[in-house]
């Protein structure tokens, strides 16, 4: 007898960015469903069939999702009309591109911070930490892991001024590049070195200034 054990509904997500005025009043909101990525369907077969495996155990972290990225390439030539994407996209649109800029932040496991806004094509874009908050969630017919990114209004501008961002994206730690443990100790990691890309979206462009902040919250439900 042959069983097929098929879930009712992909995997899926939800994405929602806030924009705060410099008094912390919220001046505006983007939210949508986010797109699972081909190659995380493959990381999460392989972990359940326990074929992924630390190199390295004492020194590599487990695999898991470690790293945000909000990005400028996620638009047509109009920056309020976003890019549409496939399942398959293997990077973030700046990434692929290698035209953009973008705004990473690493974080641990707990949500501390490992390394944020060292994107070399946006200097000067961090001043201060911003927060990475992680949350279980147990729903009715789902398990959901939920990321709250909360962005001060000195961070990811474009080295003082304004700059549009219209893509988001998460990525996993698997082929990353992770400071003291990569190719060359001590390097920072760069834009290149993310990860493997976990959920993706694009939206039209919200602006992110001195005088804004930026509340993400994306949940992965599974």
């Amino acid at each position: 007898m042959q069983v097929n054990d098929k879930t009712r509904k992909p995997i899926e997500g939800y994405f929602i960015l806030k924009q705060f005025d410099k008094n912390g009043n919220l001046i505006d909101t983007y939210e949508d469903n986010n797109k699972i990525m081909v190659d995380s369907k493959k990381v999460m077969r392989d972990a359940m069939r326990g074929l992924v495996a630390n190199p390295e155990p004492t020194v590599q972290p487990n695999i898991h999702i470690n790293t945000f990225v909000l990005g400028t390439q996620g638009h047509q030539d109009n920056l309020l009309v976003p890019k549409n994407f496939t399942y398959d996209e293997p990077d973030l649109f700046c990434v692929q591109a290698l035209n953009g800029k973008a705004y990473p932040i690493t974080f641990g496991s707990a949500g501390n911070i490992i390394d944020e806004g060292y994107d070399e094509d946006l200097p000067g874009s961090r001043v201060e930490a911003s927060s990475v908050t992680i949350n279980n969630v147990s729903e009715v017919d789902n398990e959901a892991i939920e990321y709250i990114f909360k962005i001060p209004i000195t961070n990811a501008n474009d080295n003082g001024q304004p700059i549009a961002y219209t893509e988001a994206a998460l990525y996993t730690n698997l082929n990353q590049i992770i400071p003291n443990l990569g190719a060359n100790p001590g390097d920072p990691l760069t834009i290149t070195d993310y990860g493997d890309l976990f959920a993706m979206r694009t939206f039209a462009a919200k602006i992110k200034d001195n005088a804004t902040s930026f509340e993400i919250t994306w949940r992965i439900i599974f």
